[in-house]
């Protein structure tokens, strides 16, 4: 950080930002900016201070609010809430973006496409991936909402949407909401029951990958997709 900075600029975040460039202003000051303004019982930076001291500093943590959840934290309306949310969510659009064509060469490939749909979730999804001879993206679909089970994944709907989409191969992808990467029981029971209809109808799974928090659990890249 410079440590000449003008102590009248270094006091005003947004002129900070301008003159000494994003990698110099602090996560309070960056919230501050964005917050823009305090209210009639508390200031911007308070505020801004505040909703950090909420996640402990771990600012990953606020893009699993919503806006509910800041309106709930002193200082916020449904203003600066919606903004708020508003801004994470692009932030973290822009670093998960991906276009129908991308091509699927490996686990992290995948958990780059289908993070921003299933980052921050509060309950289990399970989507798949539907991808061409070229292992290019198709299509991505979500199939079922719910803590999964045998009897919740239904299989014959799930190739029907594959067959429909003319797919050479696929993946399938869950979130855990815990945090908690492991593959439970059930995960393994729908992995063993997605593989065997796979075969019957020759479309190849190629992974079944877990996501939670800012990681993944690959199936194929720990060799248990069997």
């Amino acid at each position: 950080m410079n440590k000449n900075f003008d102590l009248n600029v270094a006091s005003m975040p947004r002129e900070k930002l301008i003159k000494y460039g994003k990698r110099n202003v602090s996560n309070v000051e960056l919230l501050q900016i964005i917050i823009s303004s305090g209210n009639g019982h508390m200031n911007g930076v308070e505020i801004a201070e505040g909703l950090l001291n909420t996640v402990d500093g771990r600012i990953e943590q606020l893009l699993k609010y919503e806006v509910q959840d800041l309106l709930k934290i002193k200082g916020f309306g449904k203003a600066k809430s919606c903004i708020l949310i508003a801004a994470f969510e692009l932030s973290k659009r822009a670093r998960f973006s991906s276009t129908p064509t991308m091509k699927i060469q490996s686990s992290m490939d995948a958990f780059q496409l289908m993070y921003s749909k299933l980052a921050d979730l509060k309950s289990e999804e399970f989507w798949i991936v539907c991808l061409n001879r070229n292992a290019h993206v198709i299509d991505t679909i979500r199939m079922f909402v719910g803590g999964l089970t045998a009897t919740i994944v239904d299989v014959r709907l799930l190739f029907h949407k594959l067959i429909n989409n003319l797919s050479a191969s696929f993946l399938v992808v869950h979130n855990h909401p815990s945090g908690n990467l492991n593959p439970s029981k059930s995960d393994r029971a729908i992995t063993k029951k997605i593989m065997r209809a796979s075969i019957i109808f020759d479309i190849p799974l190629l992974d079944h990958l877990i996501i939670a928090d800012n990681t993944y659990f690959s199936f194929s890249d720990n060799q248990i997709l069997k």
